[in-house]
């Protein structure tokens, strides 16, 4: 379950990022605003870092064929 929560917000974040490159020129504010309002978001659990960290050890694991450099790089840049 928790795999798929933080798969689902991947993906969530991948279609902001998108849609930021898209409709708004990856415009630095709206850049800050989407990133600060995800950060927001999984810090509202207090064990947001105990799941992400087995979300990413569960994907190294399997090997991270598959995964694009870019969530990889978002999962190992994860503040």
């Amino acid at each position: 379950m928790i795999f798929v929560l933080f798969q689902n917000l991947l993906d969530l974040k991948d279609r902001f990022d998108h849609f930021l490159h898209e409709s708004f020129n990856n415009d630095n504010l709206f850049k800050k605003m989407v990133s600060s309002d995800f950060e927001y978001f999984i810090n509202l659990n207090s064990k947001s870092p105990e799941y992400l960290s087995l979300f990413i050890d569960d994907k190294l694991k399997k090997g991270v064929k598959g995964v694009r450099s870019v969530v990889l790089l978002i999962l190992l840049s994860y503040k």
